[in-house]
């Protein structure tokens, strides 16, 4: 008896968490039933030995969040896909999320290591979407924007109406970064802390840097990722946090700077979920009730996020993942089951 009633505690206490949530999650996962889960509709060119390593979705994706009135997060995957035998983690192939705004516009934030290009343009193509609004790129660091200063450019596989950047130079990556959009008159817009982009009943707002980081001259490489573009996008009572690769010195000047901006429902875990970020209180100060980290795994920040309430998805385990707001409930689906 004693233990049923501990058991009845612990529901009661689980249901009180639950209700109090920012909003209302959902969990799809995928019906690997259907047949679109499995159509391999892929382009002629598309190299099959890469077709494994291609995400699920098989759909208009700007037709579906005009339709449905949503907000939609298309976090990407490397799924095993080999980047470079030479590095340390020859499987690590960076960040790359697409961003459908409920108006049907998209936001492509940084495009993963220039192996994962030819992958990423793919899934795009699959998703109905042969030309980006915006593409970000959070801070010049190869596995953010290895695609776009690759001899194979992502930017002759998906045409690109404006890159927005931050300015801050790292000698060699950022002058091909301006030469490869140059050469093929794709304007590039600074953004900084207080620009606000409006998409219908949405909104971008730039957190971070703070302003004089255009021209900035940055060497080291914890300089370079704390100052990552941090963008925040709002529809309705649903909020997302992109956080790029900041470390956690930036994260505490991003606190101090930012303050409730910060509390988010979706956050993308800094820094691919290593240790070098992710502080308690940052975690604190984002609060999200779901976290999503691309590129890495490290067990002891996965673990840290869920011990502070919030879900961690992780695309080594996850796979690709797709997480969506009608801005009143928030949902989210994977293309396999890794994670427990």
């Amino acid at each position: 008896m004693k233990r049923l009633l501990l058991l009845g505690v612990a529901l009661l206490l689980i249901l009180t968490l639950v209700s109090c949530n920012k909003l209302s999650i959902q969990i799809n996962l995928p019906d690997d039933s259907s047949d679109n889960y499995h159509t391999n509709t892929f382009s002629e060119d598309f190299p099959q030995e890469l077709r494994k390593h291609a995400a699920p979705w098989i759909t208009d994706v700007r037709g579906k969040a005009m339709e449905e009135g949503t907000i939609n997060y298309y976090f990407m995957s490397g799924k095993g896909l080999l980047m470079d035998p030479k590095e340390k983690d020859p499987y690590k192939w960076g960040d790359s999320t697409l961003v459908v705004l409920p108006d049907g516009r998209t936001v492509l934030i940084d495009v993963g290591m220039a192996a994962y290009a030819p992958v990423l343009a793919e899934n795009l193509k699959r998703m109905g979407i042969d030309r980006i609004d915006y593409l970000m790129i959070t801070h010049p660091h190869g596995d953010h924007c290895g695609g776009i200063i690759a001899e194979n450019c992502f930017l002759d596989m998906i045409s690109v109406d404006t890159v927005l950047y931050s300015g801050v130079v790292r000698v060699g990556t950022t002058e091909t970064i301006y030469k490869q959009c140059a050469d093929r008159n794709i304007p590039i817009q600074i953004v900084q802390q207080g620009d606000i982009f409006t998409f219908g009943d949405a909104k971008m707002e730039i957190l971070w840097p703070k302003t004089g980081a255009d021209g900035k001259n940055i060497t080291k490489t914890a300089a370079v990722n704390n100052h990552s573009i941090l963008a925040r996008f709002d529809y309705g009572e649903h909020s997302s946090l992109f956080s790029g690769d900041l470390y956690i010195a930036g994260e505490s000047q991003v606190i101090v700077d930012c303050g409730d901006k910060l509390d988010v429902d979706l956050l993308k875990v800094p820094h691919h979920g290593y240790a070098t970020s992710s502080s308690r209180m940052f975690i604190s100060k984002t609060s999200p009730d779901v976290a999503v980290a691309m590129g890495a795994y490290r067990s002891s920040i996965h673990r840290l996020y869920e011990a502070m309430g919030a879900y961690y998805l992780f695309d080594q385990y996850d796979g690709y993942i797709h997480v969506f707001s009608n801005g009143v409930e928030m949902r989210y689906d994977t293309d396999r089951t890794g994670h427990s």
